[in-house]
């Protein structure tokens, strides 16, 4: 995948991935479970195929780009970056003052208090966002705290809903969310080392290429909140892999 053409086709294979695996899961809401909420089927055999198959296909892809650890090797001023950076920020802002503004949330004294804090980690990672797309169209460099805040705001949403899904006894029910959610966690993660330049750049590039696909296929799973927060993770993976693969062309052919 050193070519433009090679780098391009490995983005759109990201991309058709979410939108395929989204209309598989729509499907497989529709034909898996039966009216008490039960699997009935083995549709989901197809979607779990499929995301297997597009793992393995964009980790053969991001295998084969040159490895760089610095910044600027990799991230740059370009105008869809800051489009779809901003894009997330506004979609992650807009899910975390729903999220505040929907009542009271369950759990103990503690965990709500840790929610409360969770939703506003969750509007100052959208304004690092927002300020990061700016020092990239700048050319500059973005401060070190809008990679690491967002980290902690994801580690920390993780945890909140991987507690309230294991609950569920029917794990189809929550293991796409469960992928997307770590994809987009160890995506900003990895993405944050090029700030210190100590990126990887194959294995960010394959985490946010294949978060795209998850995060595609959980917006079929519908509700407000968990749709503005999967479309957040959407654009900024997106807008990351658009970085990563130099889709401007700024990379040698």
């Amino acid at each position: 995948m050193t070519t433009l053409r090679g780098r391009r086709l490995l983005f759109s294979a990201g991309a058709a991935g979410a939108v395929i695996g989204f209309f598989l899961r729509l499907r497989q809401l529709h034909t898996a479970f039966d009216e008490t909420g039960l699997p009935s089927g083995y549709s989901w055999i197809v979607l779990a195929a499929f995301c297997l198959v597009c793992a393995a296909a964009l980790a053969f892809g991001a295998r084969r780009l040159p490895e760089e650890e610095t910044y600027r090797a990799c991230y740059g001023p370009d105008l869809v970056c800051v489009i779809l950076t901003v894009a997330a920020a506004g979609l992650l802002l807009a899910a975390n003052i729903s999220s505040l503004l929907s009542g009271a949330p369950d759990g103990t004294l503690l965990e709500r208090y840790l929610i409360r804090l969770t939703d506003l980690l969750g509007i100052l990672s959208a304004l690092a966002f927002v300020a990061a797309a700016g020092a990239q169209h700048r050319s500059g460099r973005p401060g070190a705290w809008t990679c690491l805040l967002p980290v902690v705001y994801f580690v920390l949403r993780l945890i909140f809903h991987f507690k309230s899904w294991s609950t569920d006894p029917v794990i189809l029910d929550y293991c796409f969310k469960l992928f997307g959610e770590i994809t987009v966690m160890l995506s900003v993660f990895y993405a944050g080392g090029f700030l210190f330049d100590k990126g990887k750049r194959r294995l960010t590039a394959f985490f946010c290429l294949i978060g795209m696909v998850f995060a595609g296929i959980t917006l079929a799973d519908g509700g407000l909140e968990h749709c503005l927060t999967a479309g957040s993770g959407l654009c900024l993976l997106a807008a990351h892999a658009t970085q990563l693969l130099r889709l401007n062309g700024a990379e040698t052919d």
